[in-house]
C-alpha cells in the first residue's frame, strides 16, 4: 500500500474491474483521441468501456493495476517487464483482436493509425527490460487532487530500487508537465499523420543510487 498526501493507493480487485472501467473511460471521454475517432459522446463511452474492460483485465492477470483505497477513483494499469507488449495469444485470449468488429470500420480507420504510431515507437526505443504504464486516469472531478501521483509512486520507486526505466506515451498536451514533474523526460514528440493529433512519448530513467 502507498501512501500520499494521506492518499492509499491500493492494488486493484477482481471485484473492481467494473468500477475501474467506469472510472478509466470517464477520465478519457473528452480527451482529443477518443473525440477524433468517436465523436459521438454516447459512442465513444461504449468503445471506451469495451477497450478498457479487455486491457483492465489483462492487467489484472499479467500486470499491476493499482487504485484508491475505497471508491475507485483512479486507475494506474503498470505492466512489468515480463508483459510490456501484449502478444497475439493474448490480444486472442482478451478479446482486443474483437475491436475492429466492435469499433466498425469508419471508427476503427481513425484509431488503428493511431495506436500503431505509438506501438511502433514503444517496440523502437524500448528494447530493454522496462516498466510500461498504458494507461493512468482519474475521475474527472477528481484530477488535480494528488490522486495522478500517488499511482504513479505505486510503481516508481520500486523501478527506481530495480532500476528499470518507465515509458509512458501521451496524447494529452497539459500532461506533458505532469510527467515532467515526476522525472519523465519526453523520448521522442511528433504529429501523427491521420489524426494530426500531437503526442508524446516518455522514459523516467532511474536515478542511480
Amino acid at each position: 500500500m502507498v501512501y500520499l498526501h494521506n492518499m492509499q493507493v491500493i492494488r486493484l480487485s477482481q471485484q473492481q474491474t467494473a468500477d475501474a472501467v467506469v472510472a478509466l473511460a470517464r477520465a478519457f471521454h473528452n480527451q482529443p483521441f477518443g473525440i477524433f475517432y468517436a465523436p459521438d459522446p454516447q459512442e465513444r463511452m461504449r468503445l471506451l468501456r469495451e477497450q478498457f474492460t479487455r486491457l483492465v483485465k489483462y492487467c489484472c492477470s499479467y500486470g499491476e493495476p493499482y487504485t484508491t483505497l475505497g471508491t475507485v477513483e483512479g486507475v494506474a494499469l503498470w505492466m512489468p517487464p515480463s508483459a510490456a507488449r501484449i502478444t497475439p495469444e493474448h490480444e486472442r485470449e482478451f478479446g482486443f483482436d474483437e475491436l475492429p468488429a466492435l469499433f466498425g470500420q469508419e471508427a476503427f480507420s481513425r484509431y488503428q493509425p493511431v495506436r500503431n504510431c505509438l506501438r511502433a515507437i514503444h517496440e523502437r526505443e524500448m528494447k530493454e527490460p522496462h516498466w510500461y504504464l498504458p494507461i493512468l486516469g482519474v475521475e474527472p472531478s477528481r484530477q488535480g487532487s494528488g490522486i495522478g501521483s500517488a499511482l504513479l509512486q505505486s510503481i516508481l520507486g520500486r523501478a527506481t530500487a530495480e532500476r528499470l526505466p518507465c515509458y509512458l506515451d501521451t496524447l494529452q498536451p497539459q500532461n506533458v508537465a505532469f510527467y515532467h514533474k515526476h522525472g519523465f523526460k519526453v523520448l521522442v514528440e511528433g504529429v501523427e499523420r491521420v489524426s494530426r493529433l500531437p503526442y508524446w512519448c516518455f522514459r523516467r530513467t532511474p536515478v542511480p543510487v
